[in-house]
């Protein structure tokens, strides 16, 4: 299978974007609903770092979004966020987890940043093993309750 990335397009790809939201919604944060604030956050993302909001090809098909955004108060401090990885189920199963992975990685390396970051809902297994598998590891706890 060809893996390639493209740049988002926010008006051609929306209708897209927002179904794959509500799948990564119902896995990642059951109790919210709606898209309006992932296309905020989307938009932002798209302002600060362009380059780093991405959608997965397999085979030339639309097959999943990577958003990457590289933070930090100055350079000696700067880290990478892979703010989202989303592949649609049809395309599960088939390593483009791995890919994208392999995507953000050399992203933030060429970008001189030498530590990446992410946050993994603990219940999503498949994200968890895909992200330990990468070398990734639990440096801090996020932790919340229902008030």
């Amino acid at each position: 299978m060809q893996i390639a990335f493209r740049k988002i397009e926010l008006k051609k790809d929306w209708p897209m974007l927002a179904k794959w939201n509500e799948d990564h919604t119902r896995i990642n944060y059951p109790a919210f609903h709606g898209n309006d604030a992932y296309l905020k956050s989307l938009k932002a993302w798209i302002r600060q770092e362009p380059d780093g909001q991405l959608v997965i090809l397999a085979d030339g098909k639309e097959a999943g979004t990577l958003s990457l955004l590289t933070e930090g108060p100055d350079d000696a401090n700067r880290f990478g966020t892979l703010l989202r990885l989303h592949v649609d189920v049809s395309f599960r199963g088939k390593r483009l987890g791995t890919k994208a992975v392999e995507k953000t990685l050399a992203y933030f390396k060429e970008k001189g940043v030498t530590r990446v970051k992410l946050m993994v809902t603990k219940t999503n297994d498949c994200a968890v093993k895909l992200y330990e598998h990468n070398g990734f590891a639990v440096t801090r706890y996020q932790m919340e309750r229902r008030i």
